[in-house]
């Protein structure tokens, strides 16, 4: 039984195909090779390998049954190769090819990995044998060697070349062929130029597309045809066909001629064509006609600038209206405090003064309590009370609207009294910290930063629930910078972005900002959890305190 499975096994592999990778850096002993394996039905070369690292990746990816070996090759040799071969994939034979019969290079072939060693001289009679060997996983040295340290390979080259000769001249007729056609039919300009830049060919797109015929172009240099009257394209030309017989490939826009004159534009690349050795043979030349394509550009770009000019007008209109309305806004808010301080003082010198009056006439009439009923009596003190309490609220509501004091002694003496009747009311703690030689500002300022103090409090009495407030004020040279800080629950984190953007939607921090902005200053407003700290800063000229405080006076 087990005999007739080793018969069948046997029979298959023999009807499968041997898949075989050639690794050599020569091509001709790389086709040679192919050729004489193409001479047996199971065998199929299944890739090439120009050095023995490409052999490492050729290797990996095609995973053949037998690796065809040169030793000599760039980046890495044969027994290096075999190596990491081996180390990646030990099931593949590799049959190590060399011009050399030397038994040392033997012994390093099989200490390096290899199954076989065949010498370039007896490959034309060895190498199936080789293969087939390797294959199976035996061991093959070629017979009767004659350990040479310097064989000629000529034998193997001679075969190749016949095998190339008589195997690929049709192959390369009709390669010859196709190049032909694409070369003509191609629609891009082409033309093949020496390294001195002599157009030695140009294709029919060439010649047809700008007018001229092959007898006017071939054999005169590249610049004295396509751009015979545009000195500084001639000059551009020149440069970069030299920078192309330096083995530089170039690229770029120019100018070039049709035969009748015409003036158009094209897309122009230079290539440097390099033999074995790395020098240049010839350049081709090609180029693609974008005249339509700047054109479209050319529109495109004017219609860009039209456009971004008529944007910059609508900008110019829109950043004119937002000023006009932070104009109006700044007026509105000077009126509003204008508004305030008439009525405060109306407040204060009519309603306040009459109140006065009614107060004393009670003031009368009490003395002759006595005389009157008890009910009546009753009465009279309950009006004198209300009264007591309607004076209160209206000089209250007369100060919130201005302080007097705020005209009269300053900034400092205004906060003081605000925050005194702002804690009575509130049953908030506020501290204030304020410089005792802080002086006077210009009213504006002072305004502003009261107005700014009165926003902040009222905000920390009505939206964060802290207990406590403290305020500080301090000023430079240059500036005065106002604080507000709280304990309480804080700002929400959509409210501290539009406040951060300038997208407020609330009057309070709203108005705060245009009274900062109108005067050159800057809000800021850091918020979390535990609590909130408004900043405020304004840009100030320093003057005499007596001068600050005649102007004040004088504009009360």
């Amino acid at each position: 039984m087990r005999l007739n499975e080793e018969t069948a096994s046997e029979s298959q592999r023999r009807f499968s195909l041997i898949r075989v990778l050639l690794v050599d850096d020569h091509e001709v002993v790389r086709r040679g090779v192919r050729s004489l394996l193409a001479a047996r039905t199971d065998f199929e070369v299944c890739g090439e390998a120009v050095d023995g690292q490409d052999g490492v990746e050729k290797a990996k990816l095609l995973k053949p049954d037998v690796v065809v070996m040169d030793v000599s090759m760039p980046r890495l040799n044969g027994f290096e190769a075999t190596r990491s071969i081996l180390n990646v994939l030990p099931g593949i034979g590799v049959l190590i090819l060399s011009q050399y019969e030397s038994r040392e290079i033997i012994k390093q072939a099989f200490r390096a990995g290899a199954r076989g060693y065949v010498a370039k001289s007896s490959i034309a009679k060895q190498l199936e044998d080789a293969v087939d060997a390797v294959s199976r996983g035996n061991e093959f040295v070629a017979s009767a060697p004659n350990f040479a340290s310097d064989v000629d390979s000529q034998e193997v080259l001679q075969h190749s070349a016949a095998l190339e000769r008589n195997l690929t001249e049709k192959e390369l007729w009709q390669n010859q062929e196709l190049l032909r056609a694409a070369f003509a039919q191609t629609h891009s300009f082409l033309a093949m130029l020496s390294i001195d830049g002599t157009i030695l060919e140009a294709n029919r797109s060439a010649l047809e597309g700008t007018g001229f015929s092959r007898g006017e172009v071939v054999g005169r240099k590249l610049w004295e045809v396509w751009w015979r009257s545009l000195p500084e394209e001639q000059a551009k030309a020149k440069t970069s066909v030299e920078s192309a017989s330096r083995g530089l490939a170039v690229r770029e826009e120019c100018q070039y001629l049709l035969r009748d004159g015409t003036i158009r534009f094209a897309d122009r690349t230079l290539t440097p064509v390099q033999n074995e050795r790395g020098e240049v043979v010839m350049i081709v030349a090609s180029g693609l006609d974008i005249t339509e394509h700047r054109q479209l550009r050319s529109m495109l770009e004017d219609r860009v600038r039209v456009r971004t000019g008529e944007l910059e007008v609508k900008n110019q209109e829109l950043v004119r209206q937002a000023d006009v309305v932070r104009e109006l806004s700044a007026r509105l808010l000077q009126i509003q405090d204008e508004e305030r301080r008439r009525i405060a003082r109306e407040l204060h010198d009519s309603v306040g003064q009459m109140l006065a009056a009614v107060n004393m006439n009670l003031a009368l009439a009490n003395e002759e309590a006595q005389a009157l009923s008890p009910t009546a009596a009753k009465a009279l003190t309950e009006t004198g009370n209300l009264l007591g309490q309607i004076s209160s609220e209206i000089r209250t509501i007369s100060h919130l609207l201005h302080p007097p004091l705020l005209d009269e002694v300053g900034l400092q003496s205004a906060l003081e009294w605000y925050i005194e009747g702002f804690s009575d009311r509130s049953k908030i703690d506020v501290a204030l910290e304020l410089p005792d030689d802080f002086g006077r500002l210009p009213r504006n300022l002072e305004i502003t930063l009261f107005r700014v103090v009165q926003e902040c409090l009222t905000n920390i009495h009505r939206h964060s629930g802290s207990s406590t407030a403290a305020i500080r004020v301090a000023r430079s040279e240059n500036e005065v910078r106002l604080e507000v800080r709280d304990a309480g629950k804080g700002i929400p984190t959509e409210t501290q972005t539009n406040v951060a953007s300038g997208k407020l939607s609330g009057v309070g921090l709203r108005g705060m900002r245009e009274r900062l902005h109108q005067m050159g200053g800057q809000l800021e407003v850091q918020s979390n959890g535990s609590g909130t700290l408004v900043v405020a800063t304004l840009p100030i000229e320093i003057i005499p305190a007596k001068q600050a405080t005649a102007s004040s006076k004088g504009a009360a």
